[in-house]
């Protein structure tokens, strides 16, 4: 598998073994549509200054990234729903724009993966 560093290909490899590439494309396909609405609630979340809901949103994305072999998304996601524990309402917004950079080159790359894999 050829991907972008973005993306640890391992991660697709492995959900191969276990479902072949129908497996991958809707693991991907879930990916694609629900990571880009969990950022879109983050920045809501910061909007109405609700720490919790960044938490919430950042935290759902951890293990969704690490699905895919978003290593990077996944830890930056960590880190802001560590941070929202003691909310910098600067650092979090921050941290949000930094998780929207990385899901948008994630979903690039998986784009490509899933098209490579015949999904649509």
């Amino acid at each position: 598998m050829t991907t972008p560093a973005t993306i640890d290909g391992s991660a697709i490899d492995r959900l191969a073994r276990l479902g072949g590439d129908p497996f991958v494309c809707k693991v991907l396909e879930i990916f694609l549509r629900d990571a880009p609405a969990r950022v879109a609630s983050a920045r809501e979340a910061i909007a109405a200054r609700d720490a919790d809901g960044v938490a919430f949103c950042s935290h759902s994305l951890i293990s969704t990234a690490g699905n895919v072999g978003a290593t990077t998304l996944q830890e930056s996601a960590r880190d802001l729903e560590r941070h929202a524990k003691s909310p910098d309402w600067d650092e979090l917004t921050a941290g949000v724009a930094r998780l929207e950079a990385l899901v948008a080159e994630a979903c690039e790359a998986l784009r490509a993966e899933l098209a490579r894999r015949g999904g649509t």
